[in-house]
């Protein structure tokens, strides 16, 4: 479930970057890119449910982020703002450690 999970995961990023590939000059319409990213977010989701049911609370909160990034790229700021809230909870449950000492210092 786990790789399954990685791979929704990176099938949402790839989307998302063939996309951008494809129409580089962002000339594309709103109705357009709302189709791509609302099926990248599909992918996600099912991504989520396998990193929640795996409790691999790391991975969920890098899902929840992306989603987040392409609700608000398609003004959808409700939905936005519920996974940022979402995260949010997450993040306070399972904060991330930092190990490294540059990114301490930063």
């Amino acid at each position: 479930m786990f790789e399954t999970s990685r791979a929704y995961l990176l099938l949402s990023k790839c989307i998302v970057a063939a996309s951008a590939v494809s129409d580089p000059k962002g000339s594309a319409s709103g109705g357009e890119r709302r189709i791509v990213f609302a099926e990248a977010i599909g992918y996600l989701k099912k991504a989520w449910a396998g990193f929640k049911t795996m409790e691999a609370h790391h991975r969920v909160k890098d899902v929840l982020y992306m989603m987040a990034r392409l609700y608000h790229a398609v003004d959808m700021i409700h939905e936005r703002n519920q996974v940022s809230a979402e995260f949010k909870a997450v993040d306070d449950q399972y904060p991330t450690n930092v190990t490294s000492r540059l990114a301490q210092t930063l």
